[in-house]
């Protein structure tokens, strides 16, 4: 068995774990052979690389995105994987390690938020020998429009779930590299009106000449009902984007961790560049029930404390047959869960595939465009807003204001609203009360597909101060939720009053957090780069500004695997010979026919003896409706098998009085739906100079009676072997036969449904 354990030793990140493999400088799996005596890793100085770098690619990493490695306060070492809400596109961190098939990656992830716009994947791939295939080239969209039309038909004019688009040119299709399917997510992008700006839309129809397409799902999501006109926009000014599952890879099998839910993800595979599969609905969401990739949040005692662990471990695993999907629960003694299996679309026509995690964020994805230098009400409910920078918008944009500093009178809020732009920096929107007022600081979101801004902070900045460690300390508009030690954030529109950038806009990490005061610490990625402003000391300022969660992934653990498989048959196998039969253990209930004997002998110790089980009960339990069931041996709460005739104690009753005229008394009142009252035992003494009859009743109706002579000198014992019983919701009654007897009545019995 061969292995590639992608992580950092815990006890020493100088060294790597036992059984860790070496890895040449183009990626080679080094075996014995190869090394001539002590192995040589191309570590870094710094114990933060150690290990990591000597299996791992990180020249995908783009943009604003970073890659750092942490040591929690549990001591365990966590390589995040963030992804900017500023910028767009993918970051990818492989694993420079070919592992043969069959193959297997287990991996134990967390993401920090599951946000429209923006996902995570893993995967085990291979490029074709010519390298990743092309993603197609943005195309140009004429014409789009949303009704309840489906499947090509022209605007209905209702309302409905189904954005269909026209191209400029057709789909690459069948014989081209870069060829588009059904069930492939599309980005628009550049629409005036951005509620069509729909991002990681699944194409559910193709039209014959591949210039239309139509899709109802979104960010694994129906899209909103709407009624939307044809729009024809400035040819250039729309486009339409698209995403590859695999990166242009040629051979693929992994998860997509899409959709807003941490319970779900997509399950895709690839072969040989073009058979392709996608787990749930084909052309709507792709989503599957799966391990939740939240993880375990525990907050230290001091500020800068914290522990993550993962809750889930995946796993993908390809052998010649069938490639799989499938997770379990991490530290736990539990079996693995398969929520994917395929058998003909699987990575088979390579020798071997390679780990790689991407963060990807959707061309046309919500985000903020431009910071709030001032934002002002004139006795009204229109605000102007000036920009600190172009905004870029158009009259028609939707957008939503947040981390103004005044959140009295500019609240943020989450509907996408339209705007009306004045100039390059000046544009208008109506929002929130109508007053006179005037603030400062936060972002102008554009929002794309109706979305608001991913992992926006509801509280808004008020005051910045930078210590001479270099940790920001921000004030908010109330105590600060949604965040946790340890998270990364970027900052955004962080402006005084007097329209001043701060300069401190950009990524940080949580560093504390006490009701209104959050504490940021400078982010440094794990080749020692700072990746935050370089902001100085700052005295108390007061400000506005934005707070939004970076989506992150967070690695864990990993380990790759290989094996060799070897085929052996049992004899017999495939006949019906009763004397080559195999023994078979259940894994359920099974019926088993003969002789049931024990393994310890009477007088003998009995090591650990099962149990006979009954019922506990305190009450009646409710009786079964119909003959031939099976009922349960009833105990009291102590454990005590109930064996005395008729009820348990708690079902009992008594009754001790006496009769002198020939009105009914009530033994026991009618008992309610269903319920009877049996009499078990009577005792009864006529004390009188007058004999008279005792009458049992049930209701109204006499149920049996006795002749009692005068003067009794001691009392007449009666039991019932089988009770006397009134009708359901009767009272048992008593009743004397003659007026100026004097009858003492005892009773007992029990009542029942």
């Amino acid at each position: 068995m061969t292995g590639v354990i992608a992580g950092l030793d815990r006890s020493d990140p100088t060294k790597p774990r036992a059984r860790e493999l070496a890895v040449s400088a183009d990626g080679r799996l080094l075996v014995d052979s190869d090394l001539p005596g002590a192995v040589a890793y191309p570590y870094a100085s710094s114990p933060t690389l150690a290990g990591f770098l000597a299996t791992h690619d990180f020249s995908g990493v783009t943009g604003e995105d970073f890659v750092t490695v942490v040591q929690t306060s549990n001591g365990q070492r966590i390589v995040a994987l963030s992804s900017s809400p500023m910028t767009t596109g993918e970051s990818k961190v492989t694993v420079n390690a070919d592992i043969p098939i069959p193959a297997r990656f287990e991996f134990e992830i967390g993401i920090s938020q599951r946000a429209r716009h923006q996902f995570g994947s893993a995967a085990l791939y291979r490029d074709a020998e010519s390298g990743p295939e092309p993603i197609p080239d943005p195309i140009n969209i004429v014409g789009i429009s949303q009704s309840s039309a489906d499947l090509g038909v022209a605007y209905t004019g209702t309302a409905g779930t189904i954005v269909t688009i026209d191209l400029e040119t057709a789909l690459p299709g069948e014989g081209e590299a870069d060829r588009v399917y059904l069930s492939d997510l599309v980005h628009v992008v550049g629409l005036v009106d951005s509620r069509l700006n729909y991002q990681n839309l699944c194409i559910k129809f193709i039209s014959q000449d591949r210039k239309r397409i139509c899709a109802g799902f979104s960010d694994e999501a129906a899209l909103p009902s709407l009624a939307v006109p044809l729009i024809s926009p400035t040819l250039g000014t729309a486009r339409l984007h698209f995403y590859n599952n695999a990166s242009g890879a040629a051979h693929a099998v992994g998860y997509r961790f899409s959709g807003t839910s941490a319970v779900s993800a997509a399950v895709f595979s690839i072969f040989d560049g073009g058979d392709a599969q996608i787990s749930g609905v084909l052309v709507g969401s792709h989503l599957v029930t799966v391990g939740t990739s939240a993880q375990v949040y525990t907050a230290g005692a001091a500020e800068g404390q914290y522990e993550l662990r993962a809750t889930t471990r995946y796993a993908v695993e390809i052998d010649k047959t069938t490639a799989v999907a499938m997770a379990r629960s991490a530290d736990l003694n539990n079996s693995w869960w398969v929520y994917v299996l395929r058998t003909s679309v699987r990575p088979k026509a390579v020798d071997s595939l390679s780990p790689r995690y991407r963060m990807y964020c959707a061309p046309g994805m919500t985000k903020p465009v431009a910071e709030i230098a001032s934002i002002a009400k004139a006795g009204n409910a229109t605000a102007t807003v000036v920009t600190k920078r172009p905004h870029g918008l158009a009259t028609g944009n939707y957008v939503t204001i947040k981390g103004a500093r005044d959140q009295t009178n500019f609240a943020a809020f989450s509907t996408p609203v339209a705007v009306t732009v004045i100039d390059a920096y000046t544009l208008t929107v109506v929002f929130g009360p109508g007053v006179t007022a005037t603030s400062c600081g936060g972002s102008v979101v554009l929002c794309n597909g109706g979305a608001d801004q991913p992992g926006i902070i509801g509280q808004a900045v008020q005051s910045a101060t930078v210590d001479e460690q270099g940790i920001l300390t921000l004030v908010g508009s109330a105590a600060w939720a949604g965040l946790n030690i340890g998270e990364y954030v970027n900052l955004h529109g962080v402006i005084d009053s007097g329209g001043t950038s701060l300069a401190l806009d950009g990524a940080w990490m949580v560093w504390g957090i006490s009701t209104t005061a959050l504490k940021l610490s400078p982010v440094v990625d794990m080749f020692g780069v700072r990746r935050s402003p370089a902001a100085g000391a700052l005295a108390l300022t007061n400000c506005g500004g934005s707070v939004i969660l970076r989506s992150t992934l967070r690695a864990h653990d990993a380990i790759g695997a290989s094996w060799s498989d070897l085929q052996v048959s049992i004899r017999g196998q495939g006949t019906v010979r009763a004397d080559m039969a195999l023994p078979v253990m259940a894994p359920s209930a099974l019926a088993v026919s003969g002789t049931v004997s024990g393994t310890t002998s009477a007088g003998s110790t009995v090591p650990a003896p099962v149990t006979v089980g009954a019922r506990a009960s305190n009450a009646n339990p409710t009786a079964n409706t119909a003959t031939g069931t099976n009922v349960s041996a009833l105990a009291t709460m102590m454990g005590a098998l109930i064996v005395k005739p008729f009820s348990l104690p708690e079902a009992d009753w008594s009754y001790a009085g006496t009769l002198t005229t020939t009105g009914d008394v009530a033994i026991q009142a009618a008992g309610g739906v269903g319920v009877k009252r049996y009499l078990t035992a009577l005792q009864v003494q006529n004390t009188n100079a007058t004999p008279t009859t005792l009458n049992i009743k049930d209701g109204a109706t006499v149920k049996w009676v006795v002749s009692l002579p005068a003067s009794m000198a001691t009392p007449l014992p009666i039991d019932f072997p089988t009770p006397i019983q009134t009708a359901a919701n009767a009272a048992l009654n008593v009743a004397c036969g003659t007026t100026g007897a004097n009858v003492l009545v005892n009773a007992q019995g029990y009542t029942a449904v």
